[in-house]
């Protein structure tokens, strides 16, 4: 069995409200020819592909190992789990968990 390493640095990143955050998976050791799979996890345990709506606050859109939050709000704040699974037979190869920390003055939309 070969040595896979998922590797989802740096482990946490701090941004400030209102920007766009990319977090990237990576995956090292797996054997010539294999293909695998992504999966992310979101802070609220959903998962964080919503495409539907790109533009709006908390958008998330997930491309093969990448995630991409728009406009970082603090309910963003969380951890993100990557899971990488081999393609053929669905067996999970590893996962890593990245953490955002969402900075800035938080105010409601209502207020």
């Amino acid at each position: 069995m070969a040595f896979v390493k998922i590797d989802a640095s740096p482990n946490t990143t701090e941004v400030e409200q209102g920007t766009t955050v990319v977090l990237v998976c990576r995956v090292v050791g797996v054997p010539y020819g294999s293909e695998v799979t992504y999966s992310w996890t979101c802070a609220s345990g959903s998962t964080c592909d919503n495409p539907s709506e790109p533009s709006q606050a908390g958008s998330r859109r997930q491309y093969n190992n990448t995630v991409i939050v728009d406009i970082v709000y603090e309910r963003d704040n969380g951890d993100y789990q990557c899971n990488v699974s081999n393609r053929s037979d669905g067996v999970i190869l590893g996962s890593d968990t990245h953490r955002i920390s969402v900075t800035g003055l938080f105010t409601s939309l209502y207020d």
